[in-house]
């Protein structure tokens, strides 16, 4: 087994951690203790700035024997996002599919992620949108 940390939480420790395993978005104040915990390893950061997002640490999901919890929170890479979208785009191609339902496919990631995932696969010639605001639809891009 690696080196053991030994290291004292405080109560706004513990209770960050406590909303990190339940998934919820700490308040400001204890929010101040998440980069100490970052440090210390046993909280990790996605993202940048204001959509920043954190989870318990690999290595903590390791040491309670809950490997795949941690893969599980932790979501799937970008290039299955794309993947999943794609595949759902495939199986609806006729119809298309507005982003609420694109929504529905990656359940764990924010409007806008999707969003920017839907933008990439747009970029990369995969998929294109027909309509503007509420009556958009995104379609899986056909070969010619």
């Amino acid at each position: 087994m690696g080196q053991e940390l030994q290291v004292s939480f405080d109560t706004r420790d513990l209770l960050l951690l406590e909303h990190l395993q339940r998934n919820d978005r700490p308040d400001r104040t204890l929010r101040r203790n998440v980069s100490r915990l970052v440090e210390l390893g046993v909280v990790e950061k996605q993202g940048h700035g204001k959509g920043s997002r954190y989870y318990l640490s690999r290595r903590f999901y390791t040491e309670i024997g809950k490997r795949g919890a941690y893969t599980r929170r932790r979501g799937l890479d970008r290039q299955a996002n794309k993947e999943l979208l794609l595949r759902h785009l495939t199986d609806h191609r006729d119809a298309g599919s507005p982003m609420s339902e694109l929504q529905q496919v990656l359940v764990g990631l924010s409007r806008n992620q999707v969003r920017k995932l839907l933008v990439e696969l747009r970029d990369e010639g995969r998929v294109r949108l027909k309509g503007h605001r509420r009556g958009a639809r995104w379609y899986i891009k056909e070969e010619l």
